[in-house]
């Protein structure tokens, strides 16, 4: 029984978490994609950081690559901090490919 209402509790704080990771991604969206790379990646209280400090890994891993994509940015750290995301994430496989990519591009 209390194994039955542990697994609910966590399912319940897991679906706030989630759905305040994505307000979360949805605030950084409107002004990180226009923040300079020294800002976005260098900074701790600023772009993708923030995500990462409310364990929001996954949606610190679209918002770099958003930013990448929205700047064409070529940064080697932020491929690396991508992949960091997307292992925290649980998306090892992606992780392993921009890992990679990150080596490869130095």
């Amino acid at each position: 029984m209390k194994t039955g209402l542990l697994s609910i509790g966590f399912l319940i704080i897991s679906n706030v978490s989630f759905a305040d990771c994505k307000v979360e991604l949805d605030e950084r969206l409107k002004d990180d994609l226009n923040l300079t790379y020294q800002q976005f990646d260098q900074t701790y209280d600023a772009g993708f950081r923030l995500l990462e400090k409310s364990g929001c890994h996954a949606e610190a891993a679209i918002l770099i690559k958003r930013f990448i994509s929205h700047n064409n940015s070529k940064e080697s750290s932020l491929t690396w901090h991508l992949a960091q995301m997307e292992g925290l994430a649980g998306d090892y496989q992606q992780a392993v490919f921009h890992a990679k990519k990150s080596i490869g591009s130095r």
